[in-house]
């Protein structure tokens, strides 16, 4: 994975008015057509639900779903036209609006428009193949990897063929073979008749012995186009493209054979191919391949059944459609129905369109109709199932007669009950994690009504009527104590390696939210867990999770004198809160990539930036320079360096101001991270980064616009009556350690520190004399005894010290807290709570009832939180959160029932003895920024100097 993301490869600056103009281009197509009068809706539960369409940063050409719940899409510029460069990545939680997405742009200088895709299954990462928007490029030769977790490219080795429209295909021992392409905007005399095969640490290479003679280059049937690729056995893949059926060989040198002719009217690019059962396809709609082909029939109503098991391939007609569709995009469902959207009879063109949705049922091998879209959805449209059972359907365009870039979430029926309000889902509250083919894995599952089924489906990766690794598995279950005992298939050609959502559904047919699970490559796997608990309700369109506690109320005024946010155009200084001192540019330069940092007022231009409104947020540019504030090279760690650069309108420079008692944070949209005074320095000079957003007031800032000065009031708060936690604090306070990020401690005396600077774990000796527990950076630390050592690493994955080495135990985590009885909790990015019961080396995590920023443990089943809100909650062992305390910004429990907390606003750590509900808090003496409790009467913090400091009783 590349260390940085190169800037010189930017593309032009995007249109940041992306969300209206999408927008208003519905309403123009609307006008265009003329739209007929509305018919009334059918019944939710018989026809599903389509929600409002909402615009999309970019012409969603290309989709994908990654083992965290989220998607990427890709495939077109800021101005609707062709070219991969720009990634963006939408979290289906976040709703519909601009904040759910964060838009990236390519860093290496591969464009993937019209790219193979698909998911690696040894590391979840998005691998692309070929493509290019240019037919004098050699881009279509060369090949990259898109990481979920870094949110980084990799560019890897090229291919020997060029690769515009191929086809990527996970086979059963995790490798990858690409099929088709050819040389970008030309036909099939240069088209790509060798298949390759890619074994991650190896690279590429060509499987001679699969070469097919080219067709000409009046060639209508186009075979080089996506074809439809599926494994099958003894090491083959079976191959539809065009009108003929065959098979390909990898082994060796690979081979090719067992031809035989399609002869259906549902034949083409245009035509959607579905894996819907073992060894079996549905082809449906098309007729075509060619989206420019003025020689397209209208498109085809038929459908068929392929069963590719045996040679010669058994072809046999199944119901036919309601509509004929060039350009339909199939989607299997949890039920195992497949879902047909988007299409027209005309080819890509607005030829009685067709937008209503159809199922099929393969059990009755009929369709049925459901609701209707808003958007014609034709060439370049996709269609992909989200982890909720929704599916997102959106783009088209680039060219045609539609710029979609905007989308619409469609709720099939099964998500309704008779009533036409959502039906209560059934839920799954274990998490399968890393699971092995013929292996029998316990499920704990619930619902209002009897479990019926349990299935599979695989993540998808979707573009030009195709999904290439899609497809679906019923799971025998039996029931077993208070769970079910799921037996998977032991066939890797039934389950290629990868990553899947399992749902359970009722003997209504309603399935629970998809629990992501993963089958291991066998080819050089990386060993990750997904990421726990993920997937969710789209947000907007379901039932939304609480956080933590619910609604306890307001916790006092939230606007500080000089906290409001500036009107569009204004131009202010930016006052750190805590040093008075404001955010300027060194060395008062218009240098690309001069860092920023505070310094002396002085009223000058250096020092005054203006406010923008952007896209969900603000670009705050220099009056000076006119360059804007930009996390440098897309960082996304802590300590990330701040600079100015040319403004382009990304992510990285779009900045979400939040109203505090102490001033404004200002928070990446890329990152989630805010604006901080490195170290909470008060001198001028000091440096300016990125790190993990805690409220404090290094990280607040005023602007000059006057606020209503109200300030927050709470039990947990109180006057500052006592000194910051320095070495000239009182003489309770001992000074322990220096460059202290994080601090734990355990009831036996063990205490731990994440240095300020490079992460490594420190493991307290004696009073400024500590020991590396080296080999891993880690930005959270816990723990639960001398040999109950756990972190959170800069992967954020989450590892436990051997004595000699960490070791993964778990996926995404951003908080930690460990209990002297082996209990351990973690928050996720999501503010999703997950227990590990057992201290061991396990990967055994389970969700706790509720959302939180950061949860403690005192022992299992005993845990109080700092709830999202910044307040604090008890955890009744029950499902529930009882609100105690409000305005905090740290918390730490003691094996002895004990909390401690920092209260945001003052800074005082605050102490309750008892674990109960009662509100009996006490000052501590001193101010801290971090704090940990190895009992009632000792504590250890992070002072405000980043200095470690112990306080002990009567000194």
């Amino acid at each position: 994975m590349v260390a940085s993301m190169a800037r010189s490869f930017l593309p032009a600056a995007p249109n940041i008015r992306w969300r209206r103009e999408a927008l208003l281009a519905t309403a123009a197509i609307a006008l265009a057509l003329g739209c007929p009068s509305p018919v009334l809706a059918g019944a939710p539960n018989m026809e599903g639900r389509w929600s409002d369409v909402s615009a999309w940063p970019r012409i969603p050409i290309h989709s994908a779903l990654t083992p965290d719940g989220k998607v990427v899409t890709f495939g077109a510029t800021p101005q609707n036209n062709q070219g991969g460069l720009d990634i963006d990545i939408w979290d289906p939680k976040l709703g519909l609006g601009d904040d759910a997405h964060v838009t990236l742009p390519n860093s290496i200088n591969v464009d993937s428009f019209c790219t193979g895709q698909v998911i690696e299954a040894w590391s979840g990462e998005l691998l692309m193949v070929g493509g290019s928007n240019n037919a004098d490029d050699d881009n279509t030769y060369k090949t990259s990897s898109f990481s979920y977790k870094t949110r980084a490219l990799t560019a890897l080795q090229r291919v020997a063929y060029p690769r515009w429209y191929a086809t990527t295909t996970t086979l059963p021992d995790g490798r990858i073979i690409v099929n088709g392409g050819v040389k970008p905007y030309s036909n099939s005399a240069d088209a790509s008749t060798t298949a390759e095969l890619f074994t991650p640490g190896q690279g590429w290479r060509a499987l001679t012995g699969t070469t097919q003679a080219r067709q000409g280059a009046d060639d209508h049937e186009r075979r080089y186009w996506y074809p439809r690729v599926f494994p099958t056995a003894n090491n083959k893949i079976f191959v539809l493209a065009g009108k003929i059926m065959y098979r390909i060989g990898y082994d060796g040198n690979g081979s090719f054979g067992d031809v035989q002719p399609f002869d259906g009217p549902n034949w083409g690019g245009t035509a959607s191919t579905v894996l819907f059962a073992p060894n079996k396809i549905l082809q449906f709609g098309g007729g075509i391949t060619f989206n420019e082909d003025q020689s397209a029939p209208a498109g085809s109503r038929n459908a068929s059944i392929i069963d590719f098991s045996t040679f010669p391939y058994k072809v046999s007609d199944t119901g036919q459609m309601a509509y004929g569709r060039h350009w339909v995009t199939g989607t299997v469902l949890p039920t195992g129905e497949v879902l047909a959207t988007g299409g027209a009879e005309g080819n890509n063109t607005l030829q009685n369109v067709a937008y209503a949705a159809e199922i099929w049922n393969p059990q009755s091998g009929q369709w049925r109709t459901g609701a209707s879209m808003k958007v014609p959805r034709l060439y370049h449209s996709t269609a992909l199932l989200l982890p909720d059972g929704r599916v997102l359907v959106g783009g088209g365009g680039a060219p045609g007669p539609v710029t979609g870039n905007n989308v619409e979430v469609y709720s099939p029926p099964y998500l309704f009950g008779a009533d036409g309000n959502l039906a209560t889902r059934p839920v799954i509250s274990s998490e399968p994690g890393t699971v092995r083919l013929g292996q029998t894995i316990q499920v704990s599952a619930t619902g209002n009504r009897p479990i019926a089924r349990f299935t599979m489906v695989k993540t998808g990766a979707v573009t030009h009527s195709f999904n290439t690794d899609q497809r679906f598995l019923e799971v025998p279950f039996t029931k077993s104590g208070d769970g079910y005992a799921l037996t998977l298939t032991g066939n890797a050609l039934e389950a290629t390696p990868g990553y899947y959502m399992l749902f359970a559904l009722d003997d209504q047919g309603v399935p629970s939210i998809g629990k992501m699970m993963r089958l291991p490559s066998p080819t050089a796997d990386n060993g990750d867990t997904p990421p726990p608990a993920q997937n969710g309700e789209t947000g907007g369109l379901g039932p939304v999770v609480a956080d933590t506690g619910g609604n306890a109320g307001n916790a006092g005024g939230t606007n500080a004198g000089g906290a409001a946010i500036p009107a569009d155009g204004n131009a202010t200084p930016l006052i750190a809160s805590h040093s008075n001192l404001c955010l300027s540019v060194q060395g008062g330069g218009d240098t690309e990539g001069a860092q920023v940092l505070q310094e002396t007022c002085n009223g000058s231009a250096i020092q005054k930036w203006t406010w923008k409104q952007a896209n969900g947020g603000y670009t705050l540019v220099n009056s000076q320079t006119n360059k804007c504030l930009d996390v440098y090279n897309f960082k996304t760690d802590d300590g990330a360096a701040l600079v100015q650069w040319g403004c382009w309108g990304g992510d990285n420079q779009i900045w979400k101001p939040t109203q505090t008692a102490q001033g404004l944070t200002l928070m990446s949209k890329q990152t989630g991270k805010c604006v901080d005074v490195a170290g909470v320095s008060m001198q001028s000079g000091a440096q300016v980064f990125q790190w993990t957003c805690n409220g404090q007031a290094n990280q607040a800032w005023t602007t000059g616009t006057a606020g209503n000065g109200n300030t927050a009031n709470g039990n947990t708060g109180g006057g500052a009556t006592s000194g910051d936690v320095t070495a000239n604090a009182p003489t309770q306070w001992t000074q322990i350690g220096t460059q202290g990020a994080k601090i734990a401690s355990a009831a036996d005396g063990t205490t731990l520190t994440v240095n300020s600077g490079d992460g490594t774990v420190w493991r307290y000796q004696s009073d400024n004399n500590w020991v590396a527990l080296n080999g891993q950076a880690m930005k959270e630390v816990a723990a639960g005894g001398a040999n109950r050592i756990y972190g959170i690493g800069t992967d954020s994955a989450i590892y436990r010290w051997t004595g000699t080495a960490w070791t993964r135990v778990g996926g995404w985590g951003r908080t930690i807290s460990a209990a002297s009885d082996g209990t351990v909790v973690i928050t996720n990015d999501k503010n999703e709570i997950w227990r590990k019961n057992a201290d061991d080396f396990n990967d055994g995590w389970t969700r706790v009832n509720g959302t939180s920023a950061k949860v403690v443990a005192i022992a299992a089943n005993r845990f109080w939180s700092m709830g999202a809100d910044g307040k604090v909650y008890r955890y009744d062992g029950n499902g529930n959160w009882n609100q105690v305390g409000v305005t905090i910004s740290d918390i730490a429990a003691s094996a002895d029932g004990s909390i401690s907390v920092v209260n945001t606003t003052t800074r005082e750590i605050w102490r309750k003895t008892t674990d109960d509900n009662n509100g009996n808090w006490t000052k501590a003496m001193g101010k801290g920024l971090q704090v940990a409790a190895p009992s009632a009467r000792w504590l250890v913090v992070v002072g405000t100097d980043r200095n470690l400091y112990r306080f002990a009783p009567n000194g």
